[in-house]
């Protein structure tokens, strides 16, 4: 041989490099496989080769080379070889060592090669003749892999070792997805080096399209952008920083005719993640800071109706509509969110302006194509091509779902109270529920955003600016729990289930075709709730609140919602229920009654607020006991008030018709909105002047709710027409009402023989709140003789709601 295999190697090494090398704008070596060569062996393109190519092509070189200067014929005894390797070859051995020395080179040119050290350890793997060229060969390009082709997927101990030390704390959470869009954001052009999205307006415009088109053209969103730099336009992943190569079919979904999403690496289907939900988070902030900017100011509130402090149904001394309900309070559930009067979700916030039918439309077309996304992107080990990412996805994308919007957005669609909005609504729940199943089903996800509650931040920044926040900043955030997206499909479950028993009951009540429909929704979120509530994982331990200490306190209002809606038998509530006569002549009752009524108990399962029951007719779904306790700081804290309730034959095309029943025997009149003869005045019962019953909006959810917030208020003197302010009087009115209170609300109930209705309510609210009882009754001044009376009766229960 002219010269030795390593003279020649380093020399075709250096012609290479300076034919490949470049420089780029920060002064770092980058190899352009574009460049112009001698050879056309080596004018690779950067979409079609990659480093097994590159390899190919070196070796072609190198035998050319090689075979014009001295072919070998017989088999070598050299030391001259790369390594000093001391054991014979023969023409096979010398290929393979061609091989692994032209992977070497490939790997290096690229600015990857093996370190130092790495050489030395292989090199005495050849002194000691243990393993053959090819076997070294794939472990070197092996080595070349791991450490230089980005890879979101990491053990499944480390996964999660990081997931159970950030998932009670959402400010732990914010470092992974600092540290993750921190490299995205300064993953240069893989040609020039600028920055693909430094800033949060160029990850905006790069969304543009997709945020605002939902119809024609197409739309590309692909984790490989095309440079900006007028002279570059290079097209580099900005998941791995590579440079587009060909596209890989697996990686590149259509998502419906005008939407394509397509991705280089694991790493770049992470980002795809990060993008959509960036862009849908800000999309709702805009939202939400336009309805704060045009929100129309309340009306002020008349001095003389309601008092400085008073929150009942008053009317001013022109009887003209109460201040109270123009402006449209709000009531507080605590953890089972806030009402709004007037038909608004008593979950939803106090909104601004509607937003108008259209509006709302294309608002669901944006939220069903971002779930399709996502229910493309998203991790699953069902996937006809499973990935690593779908074994193992990263830490970061338990933070970005977590961190957003997108799964209070989820939140608000399974408490819809409405299942008829939902069935209209129907393809946008459908891309809901597929999404919900697929967070459901894989353990990385499943814990953190379906069975967990929730930490939100109030009007907090979106998850773009803490994308792009530092992290001194983001840390002073807080957060609020509420409730977890199981608690919420459980609660939709609730309605759909009794739907569906209502359809097998009444068969010829559900036969229009928008009944089927409404059916099949109810099936697939009642299927979904089976399958996701049976494999859910064990809670965790409740996060402290800000004093270092846990709040139990929510946990004394679960038996209400057990106790919420109760099926009876028809004549334990017929045979003392005030509309028996009137239920019993009922006869051609209208289209669509049968169904309404089952929407209407439906919501009532999952809508009512804490202190309000319903007991109902097991065959006669019209006919309803409803039992409320008062609220606290009102003159009927604790108090037991029952009401009969009966749906009229042309239901809901008529209000419902209620008596109030807990008068005294018809001594006492609680509220000047409850006469002693037991009529109720409500405008939604069409008994009074004000908001009338709407037939295709309003609901009996809605009058009960109105009762307890409006009639069982804390200043009811004022409910009386004409009156003015005047504080003594409220007062010295409040102080009597206590007394009705006592006698009638709490001691009528503590009987020896438990009410045959509502014996289980009574049993388990006397138990739970006994001392409570006893504190509010002695702060009211009521008679010591009285609240002897009181005290000695509910001695009869203890605290674990049974009969002593």
């Amino acid at each position: 041989m002219a010269f030795g295999v390593s003279a020649r190697i380093n020399n075709l090494k250096g012609s290479l490099a300076s034919k490949f090398t470049n420089t780029n704008a920060k002064g770092k070596e980058v190899v352009d496989l574009t460049a112009e060569s001698d050879s056309s062996d080596y004018a690779a393109s950067p979409v079609e080769d990659n480093d097994e190519e590159i390899a190919r092509k070196l070796q072609a070189r190198y035998d050319a080379e090689d075979s014009a200067e001295q072919p070998l014929e017989q088999p070598l005894q050299s030391n001259d070889g790369l390594f000093g390797m001391r054991h014979a070859y023969g023409p096979q051995a010398h290929t393979n060592d061609d091989e692994r020395i032209a992977r070497e080179l490939a790997a290096e040119l690229n600015g990857n090669g093996p370190a130092a050290t790495e050489s030395a350890n292989f090199e005495n793997t050849y002194i000691d003749g243990g393993a053959d060229d090819e076997a070294i060969a794939r472990e070197m390009q092996a080595q070349f892999d791991r450490e230089h082709r980005p890879s979101t997927s990491r053990p499944a101990s480390e996964t999660q070792a990081r997931a159970a030390d950030s998932t009670l704390d959402p400010h732990a959470r914010r470092g992974p997805l600092q540290t993750f869009t921190e490299g995205v954001r300064h993953t240069g052009c893989a040609a020039c080096g600028k920055p693909a999205l430094a800033s949060e307006n160029e990850l905006l415009l790069k969304l543009k399209p997709w945020l605002e088109s939902t119809g024609s053209p197409m739309t590309n969103i692909s984790s490989v952008l095309k440079c900006s730099k007028a002279t570059c336009s290079a097209a580099t992943c900005i998941g791995c920083g590579v440079q587009s190569r060909k596209q890989d079919p697996n990686n590149s979904v259509a998502v419906d005719n005008n939407l394509v999403l397509s991705w280089c690496c694991a790493r770049g289907r992470m980002v795809l993640i990060w993008l959509l939900i960036c862009g849908f988070d800000r999309r709702k902030t805009a939202e939400r800071r336009r309805d704060s900017f045009f929100k129309k100011p309340s009306v002020s509130p008349q001095k003389a109706p309601n008092g400085p402090n008073g929150t009942g149904v008053g009317y001013d001394s022109e009887y003209g509509f109460s201040a109270v309900f123009n402006k449209k309070k709000a009531y507080d559930y605590g953890k089972y969110g806030t009402y709004m009067p007037g038909g608004a979700s008593r979950y939803a916030a106090v909104a601004g302006v509607p937003a108008s039918a259209t509006t709302e439309a294309v608002e669901d077309r944006i939220t069903e194509r971002l779930l399709a996304c996502l229910d493309v992107l998203l991790p699953s080990l069902v996937a006809e091509n499973v990935q690593d990412f779908d074994l193992e996805p990263p830490v970061v994308l338990e933070a970005v779902l977590t961190q957003s919007d997108f799964l209070g957005t989820i939140a608000t669609l399974l408490r819809n109270d409405s299942l008829e909005d939902a069935t209209k609504r129907a393809s946008l729940y459908g891309s809901m529920l597929d999404v919900v199943n697929k967070l459901g089903s894989h353990h990385a996800t499943a814990a953190s955003t379906i069975h967990r509650t929730r930490q939100v931040q109030d009007h907090g920044p979106d998850i773009l600016s803490l994308s792009f926040a530092s992290a001194s900043n983001s840390d002073k955030a807080k957060f609020e729990e509420t409730q977890s997206l199981a608690t919420c499909l459980r609660n939709f479950d609730k309605q759909s289930k009794n739907l569906l028993a209502s359809a097998r009951a009444h068969p010829q009540a559900f036969k229009a075709e928008d009944s089927q429909q409404m059916l099949s929704l109810c099936r697939r979120v009642s299927e979904l709730a089976d399958f996701l509530l049976a494999n859910a994982v064990p809670a965790p331990i409740p996060t402290p609140g800000s004093n270092g200490q846990t709040t139990p306190a929510a946990a004394n209002d679960d038996w209400q919602a057990d106790l919420a809606v109760v099926e009876l038998p028809d004549n334990e509530i017929m045979s003392r229920h005030t509309y028996r006569g009137e239920a019993e002549r009922i006869s051609n009752v209208a289209t669509g009654r049968m169904k309404s009524l089952s929407l209407q108990l439906s919501n009532l399962m999952t809508s009512l607020p804490p202190g309000i029951f319903v007991r109902h007719c097991a065959s006669r779904l019209d006919v309803m006991k409803i039992l409320i306790i008062g609220p606290k700081g009102t003159p009927y804290e604790h108090g037991l008030f029952e009401f009969d309730l009966l749906c009229p034959a042309n239901f809901p095309n008529s209000p419902p018709s209620m008596n109030f029943r807990t008068t005294g025997g018809g001594r006492v009149r609680f509220n000047p909105n409850l006469y002693n003869c037991g009529k109720v005045c409500l405008s939604l019962l069409g008994t009074w002047a004000g908001e009338a019953w709407e037939p295709k909006k309003s609901t009996i959810l809605q009058v009960l709710v109105s009762i307890q917030a409006m009639i069982f208020c804390d200043e009811p003197w004022y409910n009386e027409p004409g009156r003015s302010t005047n504080r003594d009087a409220s007062l010295r009115h409040n102080q009597e009402l206590q007394g009705y209170t006592v006698q009638h609300a709490l001691l009528y109930w503590l009987t020896p023989e438990l009410d045959p209705v509502w014996g289980d309510v009574v049993e388990r609210h006397f138990a739970t709140n006994a001392q409570a009882i006893e504190r509010t009754v002695a702060s009211w001044g009521v008679d010591y003789n009285t609240r002897m009376q009181l005290s000695q009766a509910m001695r009869r229960w203890d605290g674990s709601g049974r009969r002593l």
